[in-house]
């Protein structure tokens, strides 16, 4: 009678894959509570807009801000008084802040010379992805990170996009949730400089 076989061992593929793979599954759950929850311990907590909605303001004053711009350069909102100004909160990770930058960039371009600042508010992000994204995309305009979300508390951003309009006065005239399209972009800004 033969001695039985020895029992096969297990390749060790077999548990070094599936090993890694809950590994893998973990740090996407814990990247996934970090950017959803992290904002909660600041106050703060940016989704994604994902629903265009035109809300028309009250003429609030537009609380006043420092911002560092990506270029060393720190401006203040009161910096610009007697000028529309156009506040936009996004993030390189947020999908629709990609749809709506050519329009701010159009903007931009097309409203400079009539005194039009549009600044831009980086939310949540690292300044790498953040220089990509306005490489990518060709931003021009001034913008700069708000690390802590202390600007964005200010303003009561509840997700990003968000856009607002500030008129020459330093009041908020309205702000825009959600991907900006260059129409009504262009509609807030003919009634901010009082276009027929």
């Amino acid at each position: 009678m033969s001695a039985p076989a020895a029992p096969r061992s297990i390749p060790l593929r077999y548990i070094l894959i599936p090993l890694f793979l809950a590994m893998v599954a973990g740090l996407l759950a814990l990247l996934y509570y970090v950017l959803t929850q992290s904002g909660q311990l600041a106050g703060f907590s940016p989704g994604i807009n994902l629903e265009p909605t035109l809300i028309r303001q009250d003429d609030r004053p537009a609380p006043d801000f420092a911002l560092t711009l990506s270029d060393g350069r720190v401006v203040r909102l009161s910096d610009f008084r007697g000028r529309p100004v156009i506040i936009n909160f996004w993030a390189s990770w947020c999908a629709p802040c990609r749809v709506e930058a050519p329009a701010l960039e159009e903007t931009h371009k097309r409203y400079a010379d009539r005194g039009v600042i549009i600044l831009g508010i980086n939310l949540w992000d690292t300044e790498e992805a953040a220089a990509e994204f306005r490489k990518v995309y060709g931003q021009t305009y001034p913008s700069g990170p708000d690390p802590r979300g202390k600007i964005a508390i200010e303003y009561g951003v509840s997700g990003i996009p968000e856009t607002y309009f500030i008129t020459p006065d330093g009041e908020i005239a309205a702000k825009f949730v959600g991907p900006l399209p260059l129409a009504t972009m262009e509609t807030l800004l003919a009634e901010m400089l009082n276009d027929g």
